[in-house]
């Protein structure tokens, strides 16, 4: 265990997968289960798999070993404390152990820290916003200033030439201007069905997850006629409206998931990115149950249930049933609570929900009072074991910037929000050096 933590320790110091391969930590192509088998460190890969599996990203073993430990070590780090504090609270007749324990804590410049604070104040652990993340982002585009749209994803991108209108009144003019040409589609509905009659359009436009956005681009090794940006084509049908538009950018920055059909099909990280795999996911239900017995799970709590969670951690499969294993209720003062199952894309949603309201009334006792909300999706995206021998990174990173376009997201940083932040403070100075800040570690 006192290696797990040295290892945590190494591996947060450098953020991305590509720095982790770069600096020798794993090897190309190497599975997290074959990692840890190699550095004799089966009981922490085991706890980092289980971790994952749990929180929907897995099969953690299967997948590649630096994209696994790049994963949440933030979660590793106080799970792996608490165990080591239950092992010495609970060693009776063991003092010898006890004493060889505290002597390499005391002498290790990293885990001295860890003797005197209690479980609350460990360094790293799961950092949640109260609010939740709409009110943060909606502070930072305000301040920011910073134009976000919603339902409009990109269907194509090129490098050609537009018209741009500048200045006003007599002084107005129409200049050329050689850039990223990205086209959106705004997809609007109305009536019955709104939401789900968008995300359809969304997926038949961009194939292969969710939030596969852009922020301002590709390259198109094509002479594209030139284009007048912002000017909107709309389509309409009986309860669908879809306004395409094409606009310049000097800088494009790809961001999200799916199968980046929008970019050019002589670009070479169009194939490059064609390796990279999605997992089966997860979907989530919120609910109001009928009423939550305190007395048995306290005013607020996370439980883990059934016997299917057995396998996380392990490569015997996981559980593709649509039951949920596991639920979240974070607020005292109601009764709203938040659960998690691996699909079965076999049923339907009427048949989940049927599943979904028997398991809770199974594990807790709880009848659910109102659905609020049901979400499917497929995560994480990543770069598979066989895509890093034949050099993905090496090769993406070689891409970054050629004509001011830039690739970012999980399957370069790791899935999980730390994780994005963690690259990105790494990304930006090195790609953007006008902020002034060195890159770390190169």
């Amino acid at each position: 265990m006192i290696k797990g933590f040295e290892v945590a320790d190494v591996f947060n110091q450098y953020p991305g997968i590509h720095e982790v391969l770069d600096k020798g930590l794993t090897r190309k192509g190497e599975t997290f289960y074959e990692w840890g088998v190699r550095k004799e460190l089966q009981a922490l890969t085991t706890l980092g798999a289980y971790l994952s599996d749990m929180f929907g990203a897995g099969p953690a073993l299967e997948h590649s070993a630096a994209q696994a430990l790049s994963y949440r070590q933030h979660y590793i780090v106080p799970y792996l404390w608490k165990i080591v504090r239950a092992a010495l609270d609970k060693a009776e007749g063991l003092d010898a152990l006890k004493l060889q324990f505290l002597k390499t804590f005391k002498t290790h410049p990293k885990l001295k820290e860890y003797l005197d604070k209690p479980d609350g104040e460990i360094p790293g652990g799961q950092y949640a916003l109260k609010n939740g993340y709409q009110p943060l982002l909606q502070k930072i585009i305000a301040k920011d200033k910073t134009e976000v749209r919603l339902s409009c994803p990109v269907t194509d991108l090129e490098w050609g030439e537009a018209k741009e209108e500048v200045g006003g009144g007599k002084k107005k003019q129409t200049k050329k201007k050689i850039g990223w040409l990205v086209t959106t589609t705004m997809v609007e509905s109305e009536g019955e069905g709104e939401d789900e009659k968008k995300s359809e359009l969304r997926n038949k436009q961009n194939d292969g997850g969710d939030d596969n956005e852009a922020k301002n681009g590709s390259d198109k090794d094509s002479n594209a006629a030139a284009a007048t940006t912002g000017t909107p084509t709309t389509t309409t049908t009986a309860t669908t409206t879809a306004t395409t538009t094409t606009e310049a950018f000097d800088c494009v920055i790809v961001c999200g998931l799916g199968k980046f059909d929008f970019l050019p099909p002589k670009h070479p990280a169009k194939e490059l990115l064609s390796m990279m795999k999605v997992n089966p996911g997860l979907e989530t239900w919120l609910v109001e149950l009928e009423s939550w017995d305190e007395e048995r799970f306290g005013k607020t709590n996370s439980i883990v249930f059934g016997e299917r969670t057995t396998n996380f951690g392990t490569r015997k499969g996981l559980p593709y049933d649509s039951r949920p294993y596991a639920l979240s209720k974070d607020y005292a003062d109601s009764n709203i609570v938040g659960c998690i199952a691996y699909p079965d894309d076999k049923l339907n949603k009427e048949e989940k929900e049927k599943l979904m309201r028997e398991e809770l009334k199974l594990e807790l006792g709880a009848s659910v009072k109102r659905v609020i909300g049901f979400r499917r999706f497929h995560w994480p995206v990543h770069v598979p074991p066989e895509a890093e021998k034949k050099d993905f990174f090496d090769k993406l990173h070689k891409l970054q910037g050629q004509r001011q376009l830039y690739f970012v997201g999980e399957a370069f940083s790791s899935a999980g929000v730390q994780a994005c932040i963690d690259w990105i403070e790494e990304f930006m100075p090195w790609h953007f050096p006008m902020h002034n800040i060195a890159p770390s570690a190169k």
